[in-house]
């Protein structure tokens, strides 16, 4: 691991940072944030959360076991992604998205997602988009699912 003011703690968490102007990571849990290697300013908590976000995900908050797990996209930043698959992701864009809840917005795999709020379990999952999903709030168990 190099940059600076990176905190990593747990088993392959941080273990890809590469790049010296990488700063300001911080990863608990076995391979949180384990591919990062041009990341800045995340806070990553929870078994494998983050694990594949690579290259200019910057200014995430993601806290649970395989939250943001699938995340592979440079312009997803500014995220809050808080419970188990919470946010999962994948190759598209998520950007100032906040999601709270076990499974909230975990099917946003190839669609953009930007400026949405789900809270609650299993809120804003599933094909309910089947194009960029934006400016949406959703509260509560299985809303917009």
């Amino acid at each position: 691991m190099t940059g600076d003011y990176n905190t990593a703690v747990g088993r392959n968490a941080l273990e890809a940072l590469a790049d010296d102007g990488t700063l300001g990571n911080t990863a608990v849990g076995y391979a949180a944030g384990g591919l990062m290697v041009t990341n800045k300013n995340n806070t990553i908590m929870g078994y494998s959360a983050f694990d594949a976000a690579d290259a200019g995900e910057d200014k995430n908050v993601v806290i649970g076991s395989l939250a943001g797990s699938a995340i592979n996209d440079a312009g997803s930043d500014d995220n809050v992604l808080i419970g188990y698959n919470a946010g999962l992701g994948g190759i598209a864009t998520i950007q100032q998205c906040v999601a709270i809840g076990a499974e909230a917005m975990d099917g946003t795999d190839t669609i953009n997602s930007i400026n949405n709020v789900f809270i609650g379990f299993q809120s804003g999952t599933g094909a309910w988009a089947s194009t960029q999903s934006t400016d949406n709030i959703g509260i509560g168990s299985n809303t917009m699912a």
